[in-house]
């Protein structure tokens, strides 16, 4: 009996193992490039909300500083000194900033005239959870309004902030509606601190600058930031913020312009 057509053998042990080999390889790589594009996605994503995180922070303290307000309080013991005239409440040094702004808070702090004192610094001791840019708010009819309030850690990874204030010469002028269009103006300068609060006659500056900044908020606030962002270091900035609240003042709940 014969047989015709050729006889056809299934896989050999050999053929199993290297297929068996190469399909291993294979889901190797496959999972080892999700598991590397997985990582990727997870810290774009946490750079994304850290940045976002930085961009909200940036903003309220952009919101709050341009809607300063000139806020005025009668004389109190302050430093071992009884104060005679009215205080404006303004306390600007290179790495802190403390003022009343009529921009909404997260409290609820602001008092019936939507006033807060406010304080930005950063905080670069304790522990980890306890670093970062920092914002006080409270209420600016109590007895030591920059004191007394609640903090909240705005952003850990901002580093240092840096503070500088515009002095303009021609504000009284302005103010009064004395420089015409066509009269010359003094050139303005930048200044490394601006405080009404604490005897800014104490601080250097001229007898001109001392009377301006008893009087008046800065023209602008120039704000600069350093954020750290695993392990790289950021700078934001400079941003400047021009403040346009500055000659009506309150003062015991009650509204007023002051005379020159």
């Amino acid at each position: 009996m014969t047989f015709s057509g050729r006889w056809r053998s299934g896989f050999t042990l050999l053929e199993l193992l290297i297929a068996s080999t190469i399909t291993v390889v294979i889901v190797t790589m496959v999972l080892a490039a999700f598991q590397v594009a997985s990582k990727a996605w997870a810290a774009g994503e946490r750079r994304g909300d850290d940045i976002q995180r930085t961009r909200m922070g940036l903003s309220r303290l952009l919101e709050d500083t341009k809607s300063a307000y000139p806020f005025k309080v009668r004389m109190f013991e302050q430093q071992g000194k009884t104060r005679m005239t009215h205080v404006l409440l303004f306390a600007g040094q290179p790495d802190k900033i403390s003022f009343v702004t009529k921009q909404g808070g997260i409290t609820g702090e602001e008092n019936c005239y939507g006033l807060r004192a406010v304080t930005y610094y950063v905080n670069d001791s304790g522990s980890d959870d306890e670093t970062g840019l920092i914002m006080q708010e409270g209420n600016p009819f109590v007895e030591e309004p920059f004191e007394e309030g609640i903090e909240y850690r705005i952003d850990p990874d901002i580093t240092s902030i840096a503070f500088r204030y515009y002095y303009d010469p021609n504000i009284r002028l302005r103010f009064t509606q004395i420089l015409s269009n066509d009269a010359g103006e003094d050139p303005g300068e930048w200044l490394e601190s601006w405080d009404s609060y604490n005897e800014s006659s104490d601080m250097g500056y001229s007898v001109e600058e001392a009377k301006e900044i008893e009087n008046y908020l800065p023209k602008a606030v120039e704000v600069t930031l350093t954020a750290v962002r695993e392990g790289e270091e950021e700078t934001l900035g400079p941003f400047i913020i021009p403040i346009m609240n500055r000659q009506v003042s309150l003062a015991s709940g009650l509204a007023e312009v002051d005379e020159f």
